[in-house]
């Protein structure tokens, strides 16, 4: 009678600090990986495959994949920053342009207003180049915005919405079509009516 097979091991890698999405700061954890070993006699012989391996916070308990040790909330904080300066840029030139007439004072409004609320500025070049991009369009600029809600505090939805009001205002006259976009705006973004 003889004793062969397999076994998983358990066994630590490393240890270091991370940022946890969990306790949402930086943690101590513990690298873990399983792996199966090939066994006589209940003794492990020699490895097999890497049956899994994870991270496990040394706070909260919670298992991570290891891909969670390449995560940087600054970074992830940065990009989201400046998409939704894009996005700000796009609504803006939704409002100019869903009237069918593109006006000076909306293009000026939409530099400022930029320039206020982000602290960044914005060329004429650029705002003509998007006004020509299918990006800023109807359902695009909508499923952006369902998806960026969901990230977004309060303060950002109204900041969206005012800058969208501002621009529509700006040639002196909000029209149906302005008011229905901006509406459309609000609901994309789940404000309440």
């Amino acid at each position: 009678m003889t004793f062969i097979g397999k076994s998983t091991l358990i066994y630590n890698c490393g240890s270091g600090s991370f940022y946890c999405p969990s306790c949402e700061k930086e943690q101590q954890y513990q690298h873990k990986k399983e792996r199966c070993f090939f066994c006589l006699f209940f003794l492990p012989l020699f490895p097999l495959q890497v049956k899994n391996e994870y991270v496990i916070c040394q706070k909260c308990s919670e298992k991570f994949k290891t891909k969670v040790l390449t995560f940087n909330p600054q970074t992830v904080k940065a990009d989201f920053q400046q998409d939704f300066r894009e996005t700000l840029i796009k609504i803006m030139i939704a409002v100019m342009i869903s009237d069918g007439d593109v006006d000076d004072n909306e293009v000026v409004m939409i530099k400022t207003t930029y320039k206020k609320l982000t602290g960044h500025k914005v060329k004429n070049s650029k705002i003509w180049q998007m006004v020509s991009s299918t990006e800023i369009y109807g359902q695009k600029l909508m499923e952006k915005l369902e998806k960026m809600s969901s990230y977004l505090i309060e303060t950002g939805k109204l900041m969206a919405i005012r800058a969208a009001s501002l621009v529509a205002a700006a040639d002196g006259e909000i029209q149906t079509s302005e008011k229905k976009l901006i509406y459309n705006l609000g609901e994309s973004l789940n404000l309440p009516h």
